[in-house]
């Protein structure tokens, strides 16, 4: 198993009681916009990061663009990761992999014009690969 990143963009994420997390709104990889310039109120992202288990992460980053501009940038430290594995609850049968996941909520999003918001992701100095939202301007007489 290789090292993988799946990005799900959504209106609104919660976490739960009991761990569950909770999205509204999943975009499946295109968000049209009533009008273009246009501010959304929110994006928000849930971000998984898979490994092999025996492979740990050490060190994450992860960038946010928007038509090529970065938006938003977090990191993780190898002590950070610790700490995130340390809470993962145990499971009954032994994974063969770990998963880190993060939430970002990016909250007003100002679009200018049409373009694509892609995530990169850096693990170990590995690069992995990732979607992206498409935000397009809806045909004329779509009902929003």
């Amino acid at each position: 198993m290789n090292r993988y990143a799946h990005a799900i963009f959504c209106d609104d994420i919660r976490q739960e009681v009991g761990g569950k997390t909770t999205m509204v709104g999943i975009y499946t990889g295109q968000l049209a916009a009533s009008e273009i310039p246009c501010v959304l109120p929110k994006i928000c992202l849930a971000l998984s990061l898979v490994t092999p288990k025996g492979r740990n992460f050490e060190e994450i980053t992860v960038a946010g663009n928007f038509n090529d501009v970065e938006i938003f940038k977090m990191g993780l430290s190898k002590h950070q990761i610790e700490e995130i594995m340390a809470h993962a609850p145990d499971r009954a049968e032994p994974a063969s992999f770990f998963t880190v996941q993060l939430m970002a909520i990016l909250s007003p999003f100002q679009v200018e014009r049409p373009g694509k918001l892609t995530v990169s992701v850096i693990a170990d100095g590995e690069k992995l690969d990732c979607g992206g939202l498409e935000i397009t301007l809806a045909p004329p007489g779509t009902i929003m």
